[in-house]
């Protein structure tokens, strides 16, 4: 028969203590400091039983020892993840029509990014979100091409185009660069769509993260009427290329 001492520590509610610190705007090891301090407190108004009599000074110990590797655990992957938002962006929409092609550049975009980085390497991204005003969409055809998009997009009713990152699907690394396969949400016009989002991204020497790449999409999908012009005899074509290059960079203020 095993005559070891034993301490049985009753840690229901454990998670509802530690779990909200994940959301709280905190540095991270500010983060580590308030968790420990709360597993401590938690921990010393748990109904402990010693089938041993154990003194006080061990079952502090021991209480210490616990709360310190709780609060390790949880914060490991808190330490290495830190919050981004967009330095600078290159979102160009590229469409066809019967009589020639249209670009449209983006104009104003911003965007929130919780992403893990290890030894210059995205290991993951936690959180991502991009917002782009629909009414700062500029043709290159000029007023009477801008007036036709904020038209076709009821940017008056929907002046936000937004993607939030729903699962990092795959990341794999070629050479500094690493090759992300994303599913999220595109909101166009009031209409949400999963869509599948490749990327490339590389981290810079100064440790800003950029984001490059293209994806297609059927203007049709969003209930967007392809614009038309000239009484009708100039028609656009239902699908467009989303081209960009986005460099994010550290939110210091989110990370104090």
């Amino acid at each position: 028969m095993n005559n070891k001492p034993r301490v049985l520590i009753k840690i229901r509610g454990l998670l509802i203590v530690c779990q909200p610190l994940y959301t709280i705007h905190l540095s991270p090891l500010k983060q580590v400091g308030l968790q420990i301090a709360l597993c401590r407190t938690f921990l010393n108004s748990c109904e402990i039983t010693n089938n041993n009599n154990l003194n006080r000074k061990a079952m502090k110990r021991l209480i210490g020892i616990v709360a310190i590797g709780l609060a390790v655990a949880f914060n490991t992957s808190i330490l290495a993840q830190t919050h981004y938002e967009v330095k600078s962006h290159n979102l160009v929409i590229e469409g066809t029509s019967n009589l020639h092609d249209w670009t449209a550049d983006v104009e104003n975009l911003k965007g929130n990014f919780r992403i893990k980085v290890e030894d210059n390497k995205i290991v993951d991204i936690e959180n991502l979100t991009v917002k782009v005003d629909a009414n700062s969409l500029k043709g290159s055809r000029g007023n009477m091409m801008n007036s036709k998009i904020y038209e076709a997009l009821d940017s008056k009713k929907h002046p936000e185009i937004s993607f939030e990152l729903r699962k990092v699907n795959s990341i794999s690394e070629n050479q500094g660069s690493f090759r992300l396969n994303t599913t999220g949400i595109l909101q166009v016009s009031g209409v949400n769509k999963p869509v599948n989002l490749n990327a490339v991204g590389k981290v810079l020497a100064g440790g800003d993260i950029e984001f490059t790449g293209s994806t297609k999409i059927k203007m049709s999908d969003f209930s967007v009427k392809p614009p038309t012009a000239m009484l009708g005899a100039l028609t656009t074509g239902d699908e467009v290329t989303l081209k960009y290059t986005v460099v994010v960079e550290r939110n210091l203020l989110s990370d104090k």
